[in-house]
C-alpha cells in the first residue's frame, strides 16, 4: 500500500496543473519522447469525464438479439441505421439498428449476406474476415471497409472497400501487409480525425515489432483512400503508415474524449494490456513487458525508449489473462454507471471488463476488481477495473456502441456454443 499511496501523492504534486477530472492531455502535456501529432488537440475535461456510481451497480438486462452466427468478429453501425457484421469464414451480413432493437431474436439466416467475394481469403487459425468499418460520412459515400487475411504466394493481410448501394467487386486500398495464421490484429475503425486506423499483430514474428518499417506489430493510420497518414514523429525508418509500434497483437481500438487512441493488446501468457497511444512511440514488445518483478522481459521503466501501458493483467502464471479483444468508450447515459468508461471484451476471461480512468491522486473505489497502480504504468491516469457478465455468454469478442447509445456484445465460442449478438437493455 505504501507504493500505491506514494505514487498517487507524487503524481498529485507534479500533475496537478495538467490533469482535471479523469485527466486530459493536449500535445503540450505529452510525456518525454511522445509525439505532438495527436489525432485531436481539442481536449474535453470536467463534466465530460465524470463517472456516476459503480459499474457493479449498473442495471441492465442482457438480451440475445441474433443467434446461430459462425464466429462473428466485428460489427459496424452506420449513422443512417445500416449495420454490417463480419463472420470469420468470410461472410459479411447486413441488417439495421431497428431490427437489432426488436424483442424477438433473429436467426443468422435472417441477416442477408452481402453478395461479394473477398479474393483469396484464408479463414484458418485466427484469420478470415475480421474488422469492418463504414466511411465517417456514410452514406455519402456509401463505403464499407473490411480487413481480412488472404493466401496467395504467401499469407498477407488486406483492407478492402466496397459500395454498399451497388455491391460488386471489392477495391483493395491497403495490400501486402505481412500476415500469418496467428496474431494478425485485424480491427479497423475511423477515428475522430476521419482517418482509418488499422491494428496489427506481430504475425508470430515478435522481433519484427521493433522494426517500424515492417508494418508488423504496429498501429497504422491511413486516409479513407488508403494513403499513408502515420505519425509525424515516427522514426526516420518507419513506414509512412505507422503511428506507433512495438505491439504484440492489438485487437481493439477506440478514442478518449480528447482524441487519444486507446487499445487492447494480447500478451504472452497473461501480460495483456490496455494502451494509450502517443504518435511515433515504441511500446516495447518483445523486449519490455511489465515491471521489475517479471523475470522473462525487461521492465518498462528501465528504458525511456519504451512507452508503458495504462493497465496490465499481470504475470501470475497466466491465471490472470484477459485475452482482450474489441472495446468501446461508452459515452451514453442510458446505463449511467457505465458512462465515460472504457469497456472491452474478454475471450479466455469470458467477461466484460470495465475500465475507469481516474486522476492519479484520486482514491480508488473499494469494490474494484483491480486497481492498476504499479509505478511503471502510464502515469496519466489511475486505471480501475471492474468485471461484468462473468462467464454468462462464454468468450466475448467485441463490445460496440451504436449511434443511439445501445451496447452490443459479440461472442466467439468457435463451435463450443452457438455464437450470438447480445444487447444490453437498461432496466
Amino acid at each position: 500500500m505504501e507504493d500505491r499511496a506514494s505514487r498517487r501523492s507524487l503524481l498529485a504534486v507534479v500533475g496537478a496543473g495538467t490533469l482535471g477530472v479523469a485527466g486530459c492531455l493536449g500535445s503540450d502535456d505529452a510525456p518525454d519522447g511522445a509525439s505532438d501529432d495527436e489525432p485531436s488537440d481539442e481536449g474535453e475535461g470536467g463534466d465530460e469525464w465524470d463517472v456516476d456510481g459503480s459499474p457493479l451497480e449498473a442495471s441492465f438486462e442482457a438480451a440475445v438479439v441474433v443467434e446461430n452466427l459462425d464466429v462473428p468478429w466485428d460489427i459496424a453501425f452506420a449513422p443512417d441505421g445500416d449495420v454490417f457484421l463480419t463472420e470469420r469464414p468470410g461472410r459479411i451480413r447486413r441488417t439495421t439498428a431497428a431490427e437489432l432493437a426488436g424483442d424477438t431474436p433473429l436467426d443468422a439466416t435472417d441477416l442477408p449476406e452481402e453478395p461479394i467475394e473477398l479474393p483469396d481469403i484464408a479463414p484458418d487459425g485466427e484469420g478470415g474476415a475480421l474488422g469492418i468499418a463504414v466511411h465517417p460520412a456514410y452514406p455519402e459515400p456509401p463505403s464499407v471497409y473490411v480487413f481480412y487475411t488472404a493466401e496467395t504466394e504467401s499469407r498477407v493481410d488486406r483492407v478492402v472497400r466496397y459500395d454498399a448501394t451497388d455491391v460488386g467487386e471489392v477495391e483493395t486500398i491497403v495490400d501486402d501487409l505481412p500476415g500469418a495464421v496467428h496474431h494478425n490484429g485485424g480491427r479497423v475503425a475511423f477515428g475522430p480525425d476521419d482517418q482509418l486506423w488499422i491494428t496489427r499483430g506481430d504475425v508470430s514474428e515478435p522481433e519484427l515489432s521493433q522494426d517500424p518499417g515492417s508494418l508488423v506489430g504496429s498501429l497504422l493510420r491511413v486516409t479513407p483512400d488508403g494513403e499513408p497518414a502515420g505519425a509525424d514523429d515516427a522514426p526516420e525508418d518507419a513506414d509512412p503508415m505507422v503511428y506507433t509500434y512495438g505491439h504484440r497483437n492489438t485487437q481493439g481500438i477506440d478514442w478518449l474524449p480528447d482524441g487519444t487512441p486507446i487499445t487492447t493488446e494480447h500478451g504472452p501468457v497473461a501480460r495483456d494490456e490496455v494502451v494509450l497511444h502517443d504518435g511515433g512511440r515504441n511500446y516495447g514488445w518483445p523486449i519490455a513487458r511489465g515491471g521489475t518483478d517479471d523475470e522473462e522481459y525487461d521492465a518498462y521503466d528501465e528504458s525511456a525508449e519504451f512507452a508503458p501501458p495504462l493497465a496490465s493483467s499481470g504475470t501470475i502464471d497466466g491465471e490472470e489473462t484477459w485475452a482482450p479483444s474489441g472495446g468501446t468508450w461508452y459515452d451514453d447515459s442510458a446505463i449511467p454507471e457505465l458512462r465515460n468508461r472504457f469497456l472491452f471484451a474478454g475471450l479466455r476471461s469470458q467477461r466484460l471488463h470495465v475500465l475507469t480512468l481516474l486522476d492519479p491522486d484520486e482514491q480508488p473505489p473499494d469494490d474494484a476488481t483491480e486497481v492498476h497502480d504499479e509505478p511503471w504504468l502510464d502515469e496519466r491516469f489511475l486505471a480501475v477495473r471492474h468485471e461484468l457478465l462473468v462467464e454468462e455468454f462464454g468468450r466475448l469478442r467485441h463490445v460496440a456502441q451504436d449511434p443511439d447509445g445501445a451496447l452490443y456484445l459479440l461472442t466467439s465460442n468457435e463451435g463450443d456454443a452457438d455464437d450470438v449478438i447480445v444487447r444490453l437493455d437498461p432496466t
